[in-house]
């Protein structure tokens, strides 16, 4: 199973199965968002704000772990640790 992990300081990491993210969205120039169901509130997205220099081809690194297989390469990806994201907002019930 890919994971992606979600670590905005030393307090606060969340592990988000790839499975259940639902979409990716990259509307602003400097952030993506990942929303997915389940953390928050069964009933709504939640989402993570993922700033960086480079949101589109931060998003697109994501996006290929998410459908890449999990058993030729899967695992976690630490999301934080992708060379033009530079910070991760906490998650929220969008």
């Amino acid at each position: 199973m890919n994971i992606l992990k979600l670590k905005k300081d030393a307090n606060e990491c969340t592990w988000v199965p790839a499975d259940k993210v639902e979409f990716i969205n990259v509307a602003h120039s400097g952030y993506f968002e990942i929303m997915f169901l389940g953390t928050g509130d069964d009933l709504a997205y939640d989402e993570v704000r993922v700033s960086g220099t480079d949101p589109q081809r931060a998003a697109a690194v994501v996006a290929a772990h998410i459908h890449q297989s999990a058993t030729s390469k899967g695992g976690i990806i630490d999301v934080i640790a992708i060379p033009t994201v530079s910070g991760i907002t906490s998650i929220s019930a969008a």
